[in-house]
């Protein structure tokens, strides 16, 4: 099965070609200059991340061997004025924009180094980029211009039709964007909506992935990350008082293997392998009777977490 499922065939992908320019071509606008990220992302083996993530990848039945593997190329250092994100994922290009303030703030916050720091923030975007990704109804949501806020061709569309709907999966992740148009005549005044689903339990997923590969990565070159900043590191996503919240994720992500372990008689390590199946490979999380299974096993404060 392909790492990522997008529309094939050849017409509908003039849409992502001119999806992907335009968005690369936004991100390179708000490119800034820092040196010492510079350096920190010339130093990382990115063909050392990409085996491993290939390999987890494959033993999830996914073959990426038709995609490129990610490198230093795939990152971007940027501001965006009031954004608090450290980084952010864009699964259609496969760009990964970093904000170097906001990383040097969570490093100081976390008391662990930059390096460590920009290190994990890496692998974590990383594993959002090798997950599996499914996108539904971009063709018509894009060229309509209601990405890029386009007035002018916002008219146009709704007028054309009243509702449009893109579906994206990544991973556990489902999110849905919806444009509705109250009134045609003035688009400006209609409302974008955005529904998303298990965004929480996939954070937590990314986390526990990233931070099996970084102790990996540590393992084959123990100059990169330090025993203490790792230990450290460790210790903050294993704490339901971190406060970016992904601490509280990790520990979702174990209370949902530990009761799937117990409902089914299934070994915790077994039923962890089977949840990053599900993130990297197998795409019927989202479908409606897996998740009656989940609500039906699942305690019912367990599995409304999980669909945050």
């Amino acid at each position: 099965m392909r790492l990522r499922n997008f529309e094939s065939d050849s017409e509908e992908e003039n849409w992502q070609i001119i999806q992907v320019t335009k968005e690369t071509g936004e991100i390179k606008d708000r490119i800034v200059k820092d040196q010492k990220i510079e350096k920190l992302l010339s130093e990382i083996d990115f063909s050392l991340i990409d085996q491993l993530l290939v390999a987890e990848c494959q033993k999830s039945g996914t073959d990426p061997a038709d995609e490129k593997p990610i490198s230093r190329a795939n990152f971007f250092i940027t501001k965006k004025p009031n954004n608090p994100a450290q980084a952010e994922h864009h699964p259609l290009s496969r760009s990964i924009e970093l904000n170097p303030e906001n990383l040097r703030q969570q490093a100081t916050d976390l008391g662990i180094s930059l390096e460590t720091w920009v290190l994990f923030t890496v692998f974590h975007e990383t594993v959002h980029d090798y997950s599996f990704t499914k996108i539904q109804g971009g063709k018509e949501f894009y060229e309509a211009g209601s990405v890029g806020n386009l007035i002018k061709d916002l008219i146009f569309f709704w007028r054309k039709k009243p509702e449009n709907k893109i579906t994206r999966i990544s991973g556990y992740q489902k999110t849905e964007t919806v444009i509705k148009a109250e009134n045609p005549e003035e688009p400006q005044n209609n409302l974008t909506e955005y529904r998303r689903l298990h965004e929480f339990f996939d954070e937590g997923v990314t986390d526990k992935i990233a931070l099996e590969i970084l102790k990996t990565y540590q393992q084959a070159k123990p100059d990169t990350v330090s025993k203490t900043d790792l230990e450290k590191l460790i210790k903050v996503y294993s704490s339901t008082k971190e406060k970016s919240g992904h601490g509280r994720a990790i520990t979702l992500v174990d209370k949902v293997i530990t009761d799937i372990s117990h409902e089914t008689g299934v070994g915790t390590e077994t039923v962890w392998q089977a949840v990053k199946r599900g993130k990297m490979g197998v795409e019927n999380y989202n479908d409606e009777e897996t998740q009656k299974i989940l609500q039906a096993e699942l305690p019912a404060n367990v599995y409304r977490e999980m669909t945050r």
